[in-house]
């Protein structure tokens, strides 16, 4: 058994080298930072994962997932992992090369989760090849991924992993089948069995214990990670240094084993019990539990109050208003120290990260790994993200201890800017790939009107400064239009433009057209009676901390007769 881990392809080879037929926990597999393709080492010997499955953004690496777990039975999804769209046992997200999903052994996706495959543009053979709902028992995959592989019909029902590799449908009512592929194992069997008895099974359907699946765990033993049981629950190990590893104790509450007690329990150390707390114990809370993963208000609760979080801090959420930042904020703005790593990881609608406002200090005692570096603070994959700066940022520091240093990567917003200052004001190692690709920090604003001619309405603005001239690459008339809205429409400014995927992840559908290095456009195919239109110019450069663009002008065109078009102007704020 080997824990659950977050590996890059390069760390393969040492848990391959370890022979684990389960993964004990949730297995991450990402790319290594700046990285090219490499040889991919395969975890041959794992059969079943406790956790969850998350394969991102691992571009050239791999075409099939079979390459790394050919042998991968069961996932039980305990924890699975939960975003705003649902909970996922298997989460495929972002690779560019993956053709297939391949896990040919698979017959079980347990826990009452879903599959997401998102983004995969070449995948082939998944989408619509696999049968999704069997895996899972009854749950379709969300995905928006292209399929178009075809199975081989001469030897495939209706299923593949592959166009030569049919998937494996276990017959109704049947937990496991023999290598003939005859439901004569035992009931407590999952997947695959060996034999007639309990002792000869893959996987077990509910427990494990002593060689055997059982029903439930023997008396005087423990359920653990939701699969064993075991007669005394094991320490949690954690990483202080390269090769240096220390425990930390667990406890029994309603016969399971827990690294933290619940809320109004404490931990007695003598009985390694949760036992109810006397007085107000737990709620001072000035410590709490890491090793949680922030996913939603609910998670973040549990930090409310909280300052010091003994171990790691990760943060992936989805918020809608402003009104769920604020209560985010009020959860986790007392945290003042974390002792292993704060991440920061695919959220959405958080522009900055003035949450954790009195954070002060990062440990590393159990740091975010990469080949050759440890990590303190981690940011990636935040779509909304304009900032790193927070209140307390000057104060910040990071543990000394092994050399921490900053990863922050695929921000496609973050200001370009604010890395620099990490760098400078805390004298951070600020490691950085593809942040600020979509937009740009600190602007400056240009002057623009909008004339009224007989053919033409007219829209003039001021040419960026001389300083800026050389690195002018050209002008874009941004310009979106809906029904009329009246004289005191107000542009919400969150209405964002992504000039590389317009009209994503917008209520609005934003055009735009090249100017080139011209100064005035003519609005005359764009506004129509009883329109309105926003109008932006945006210049381009070809440094990526140059910005400058002019407000959002609003213009209301109203039908006053046959052949007479009124056009209205109003300045909105900047976009």
């Amino acid at each position: 058994v080997c824990p659950g881990a977050k590996l890059t392809v390069s760390e393969l080879a040492e848990l391959g080298n370890k022979n684990c037929t389960v993964i004990e926990g949730s297995l991450e597999l990402n790319v290594d930072p700046g990285s090219g393709s490499g040889v991919i080492s395969p975890l041959e010997s794992v059969v079943q994962i406790t956790g969850s499955l998350l394969v991102s953004n691992l571009e050239e690496v791999i075409d099939s997932l079979g390459q790394i777990l050919p042998n991968l039975a069961v996932i039980r999804s305990q924890p699975a992992f939960g975003t705003p769209h649902g909970v996922f046992g298997l989460y495929v997200y972002r690779n560019s090369h993956l053709r297939s999903i391949g896990l040919r052994s698979l017959t079980h996706i347990l826990g009452n989760s879903r599959v997401l495959l998102w983004d995969n543009m070449a995948l082939m053979f998944g989408s619509s090849t696999v049968d999704w709902v069997r895996l899972t028992q009854g749950n379709s995959p969300l995905t928006n991924d292209r399929g178009g592989g075809l199975c081989n019909k001469s030897l495939c029902r209706g299923s593949c992993w592959e166009e030569n590799v049919c998937q494996q449908i276990l017959p109704d009512d049947c937990y496991a089948v023999d290598k003939n592929g005859d439901c004569s194992c035992h009931s407590e069997c999952l997947s695959k069995c060996y034999g007639p008895s309990a002792r000869d099974c893959l996987a077990c359907r509910h427990f494990y214990y002593n060689g055997s699946c059982v029903l439930t765990c023997p008396h005087g033993t423990y359920e653990h990670a939701s699969w064993r049981c075991v007669d005394v629950c094991p320490d949690r190990e954690m990483i202080v240094a390269p090769h240096v590893r220390k425990t930390r104790p667990t406890a029994v509450f309603n016969g399971a084993c827990v690294d933290e007690c619940p809320l109004n329990f404490t931990m007695d150390m003598e009985t390694r019990t949760c036992i109810p707390c006397r007085d107000t114990c737990e709620k001072s809370k000035s410590r709490c539990g890491g090793g949680v993963v922030v996913r939603s208000l609910k998670d973040a609760e549990q930090f409310y109050g909280c300052k010091h979080v003994q171990g790691s801090l990760t943060i992936s959420v989805f918020f809608r208003d402003a009104r769920e930042y604020e209560l985010l904020k009020m959860y986790l703005g007392g945290i003042e120290r974390v002792d292993d790593y704060v991440e920061v990881n695919g959220c959405t609608g958080i522009q900055s990260l003035n949450f954790l406002q009195n954070l002060t200090r990062i440990e590393g005692i159990n740091p975010w790994k990469a080949p050759n570096f440890y990590y303190g603070l981690v940011v990636t994959n935040n779509h909304n993200l304009r900032y790193l700066s927070w209140d307390r940022q000057k104060n910040l520091t990071l543990g000394a201890g092994i050399n921490l240093k900053v990863l922050v990567m695929q921000n496609p917003w973050l200001c370009f800017n604010d890395l620099e200052q990490l760098r400078r004001d805390l004298r951070w190692t600020v490691h950085d790939w593809n942040n600020g690709y979509r937009g740009t920090c600190h602007p400056i604003d240009l002057n623009a009107s909008i004339s009224h001619a007989v053919d033409c309405r007219n829209m003039q603005w001021d040419p960026v400064p001389e300083t800026m001239q050389q690195h002018l690459i050209g002008y874009n008339l941004l310009w979106t239009s809906f029904d009329f809205k009246g004289d005191d429409f107000a542009f919400s400014e969150d209405e964002e433009f992504d000039e590389q995927n317009p009209g994503s992840c917008t209520s609005l559908m934003w055009k735009f057209e090249s100017m080139d290095n011209r100064t005035e456009a003519c609005l005359a195919a764009m506004v129509k009676p009883w329109t309105t239109v926003a109008v932006q110019i945006r210049a381009r450069f070809s440094q990526p901390n140059m910005g400058a663009r002019t407000k959002v002008m609003v213009v209301h065109g109203k039908n006053l007769g046959e052949w007479n078009l009124m056009i209205t102007v109003s300045w909105q704020g900047i976009m």
